[in-house]
């Protein structure tokens, strides 16, 4: 089956704030599969004229990296993080957002007083969009780690980050979370939405997971040395140091394993999958632990 295309029709959106910028680079580093995420989504923004699409997920289940490789391959996406030190309250993440709108150049140029109390100038920025966007043309907001936001900083009984409950034609948020009690979700939302589970999709993140360590143990020789790519060989032999192939892996790690490359790898990747348990998080500790020889002897 062949993937839809990930992109939108672009709009001129404002560049990402600094603060954001790094995250993106770092979460989308060495991205692989979640495929089945990014078909869900563009199902859900061409399914609906407007709504909130919801990624949920365990700490280290990669939602924040399918976030920053979603807005990657779409730069015209707005991106917030409420992780990053001074961003989880609603007035930070109004103003922050709201300025990013008025650079798109709807008429205002000045916040006033009380645009942080709630989400009515939100709501009238977004409207203002929406009338001006072409019929083909969409406005995403992504919003990672909306666990992270603290509620103390707004009313009771409000949308976390004051977030609309209606929106406009071809006005989407996406946003991600940890899982929760859905009486409890601090959203009362009046707009198409849906919600996807990455705790619903084992076989999918099995099959990611491995993606990742496949990836993560394809030697690659030294661009300064004109490498371009995998190294053919498919003995251990020619392993001795790993340095001049590139292994990230402790070479004293490959050494004794002994018999064929390949079979080897493929043992240790349903090895390192069990580990996981599906997660990336502990996955990226095993590796690095790996990397760093803590690990010399192969798996049995």
């Amino acid at each position: 089956m062949n993937t839809p295309p990930r992109s939108q029709i672009p709009i001129n959106t404002p560049p990402y704030p600094t603060e954001f910028q790094q995250i993106i680079r770092e979460k989308s580093q060495n991205f692989v599969g979640r495929e089945f995420v990014f078909t869900a989504i563009h199902k859900f923004l061409h399914q609906y004229s407007r709504g909130y699409f919801t990624l949920i997920g365990a700490p280290g289940s990669g939602k924040s990296a399918i976030l920053a490789q979603y807005v990657t391959e779409n730069p015209q996406v707005i991106y917030y993080n409420a992780q990053v030190a001074g961003k989880n309250q609603a007035d930070q993440f109004l103003t922050i957002l709201c300025h990013q709108l008025m650079g798109m150049g709807n008429g205002d140029k000045v916040m006033p007083d009380n645009a942080t109390e709630g989400s009515w100038f939100l709501s009238l920025l977004l409207q203002k969009i929406s009338d001006q966007l072409e019929p083909h043309q969409r406005l995403i907001i992504t919003i990672d780690a909306l666990d992270a936001v603290d509620c103390n900083s707004q009313s009771p009984d409000s949308n976390l980050f004051y977030l609309p409950r209606y929106l406009p034609e071809k006005i989407y948020f996406i946003l991600t979370r940890r899982p929760f009690v859905r009486e409890r979700s601090r959203l009362l939302l009046e707009a198409p939405s849906q919600i996807l589970d990455l705790g619903d999709y084992p076989e999918q993140n099995r099959k990611d997971i491995q993606a990742y360590i496949r990836q993560y143990l394809t030697p690659l020789t030294p661009l300064s040395k004109g490498g371009t790519g995998e190294i053919p060989s498919t003995s251990l032999d020619h392993r001795e140091t790993g340095e001049e192939s590139g292994d990230r892996i402790s070479p004293l790690f490959f050494r004794g394993a002994g018999g064929d490359l390949n079979q080897f790898k493929e043992r240790l990747i349903q090895q390192l999958t069990a580990q996981s348990e599906n997660n990336f998080m502990v996955l990226s500790h095993i590796l690095d632990a790996l990397a760093q020889g803590f690990y010399p002897e192969p798996y049995q």
